[in-house]
């Protein structure tokens, strides 16, 4: 008898914490919708209360730290078309292009629609071309793939990009 309160203690303890509430107490309309359970799921995983049916089982708090990245960086047009433009890299891949979609969408008629990817790996960038019909040129020279630097250029058709990394 007592092994089988054992295990309906454990199964209240953990729907409790699953669910914020006792689910074996629950009948007809009383359930919570998905919304409710999902809000009260949260909610028990982020308190400290303790109910009496989940006392062997506390319920840690958690914090979650939000912190700005040190550093970011930014891709301005120096020349061509778009001259003047910034573009900041919020996200771990960059598309740059003429078609809408891409991440830096630029109007030179040289720049292919789907022309190079920058990706953020560790704390430095790669860019590559993607079989481009004229091509991707750092510093000058011509790349498949290559890593940026801040202050290099990039040139694509008539457009320079100037890669730079800012500090907070």
């Amino acid at each position: 008898m007592k092994i089988i309160e054992f295990f309906s203690d454990i199964l209240r303890g953990i729907f409790g914490f699953f669910y914020g509430t006792d689910r074996a107490k629950e009948t007809g309309n009383e359930a919570p919708t998905l919304k409710r359970s999902k809000l009260n799921r949260n909610a028990a995983s982020f308190s400290n209360r303790e109910t009496a049916a989940d006392e062997s089982f506390p319920t840690k708090q958690f914090r979650f730290r939000k912190t700005a990245p040190k550093a970011f960086w930014v891709f301005t047009v120096i020349e061509g078309i778009d001259r003047g433009r910034q573009f900041v890299g919020a996200a771990p891949e960059l598309r740059i292009g003429r078609q809408a979609e891409n991440h830096i969408c630029l109007r030179d008629p040289k720049i292919s629609r789907f022309h190079a990817l920058i990706k953020l790996k560790d704390s430095h960038l790669i860019i590559k071309d993607l079989q481009s019909t004229n091509g991707t040129m750092i510093n000058d020279t011509k790349i498949e793939r290559s890593k940026l630097n801040s202050g290099d250029l990039i040139r694509m058709g008539d457009t320079v990009i100037r890669v730079t990394q800012e500090k907070r």
